[in-house]
């Protein structure tokens, strides 16, 4: 056993450890120490978790088909029953005992009050999602919500969910109960398997980013 004398040995477990205490920030400058990683994480999430700029041009809306009529948009952003908030309680954890403080906070979210920072804390653990880590975009923030979060989210899903197949296209196999983003890769394997076989015409497959889409609340 080597002696806590003779200090770290030069293994790649403790370069991994070494480099895991450091990273890149947003100019590409490598960064360590405890302070300097904190204010770097905020300002990259500040940025990454805020709005680029609000839209001023809604010309588009035209060519977008109206889905809800007015009585569908009625019962969407009608006042939650008792029952409906109990329910979405119970389905989250059925060993909850649901109070009339629970029920008040729902009502006072539905009519648009702003509700305490106690309520909307929210705390990020950030995940790796690459061996190796270089900036804080190769890492996936989980929020770790209040629970009466989870309540109002789930109120809202419920409200939504009978209504979301008749709005979202059957192409989309993802987040939508029933599918299956299986069905994507699939799919896909088929398509580039057609296209390299010879005899066809020129083809070309993209392959996009989706993180600016699902990452970013714009």
């Amino acid at each position: 056993m080597t002696s806590f004398a003779e200090g770290d040995r030069n293994t790649r477990y403790f370069h991994s450890i070494v480099n895991g205490r450091r990273i890149q920030n947003q100019q590409g400058i490598w960064i360590e120490g405890d302070s300097l990683l904190a204010e770097e994480a905020c300002r990259f999430y500040q940025q990454w978790f805020s709005q680029d700029g609000d839209p001023v041009d809604f010309d588009l809306l035209q060519y977008v088909p109206s889905m809800v009529d007015q009585d569908t948009n009625n019962k969407l952003v009608s006042m939650p029953t008792l029952k409906e908030v109990k329910k979405a309680m119970f389905d989250l954890s059925a060993d909850s005992a649901s109070g009339a403080d629970v029920y008040n906070v729902v009502k006072a979210f539905f009519d648009g009050k702003t509700l305490p920072k106690s309520i909307t804390h929210t705390n990020l653990v950030l995940l790796l999602k690459k061996k190796n880590l270089e900036t804080f975009a190769d890492m996936r923030p989980i929020s770790l919500s209040n629970f009466i979060n989870k309540v109002i989210s789930r109120v809202v899903q419920d409200k939504l969910e009978g209504l979301l197949p008749s709005l979202i296209s059957p192409n989309q196999s993802d987040f939508v109960k029933g599918r299956c983003i299986i069905e994507n890769v699939l799919l896909t394997q088929e398509v580039v398997t057609d296209i390299r076989l010879r005899g066809k015409p020129a083809n070309v497959v993209l392959k996009l980013d989706v993180a600016k889409a699902y990452d970013r609340v714009s």
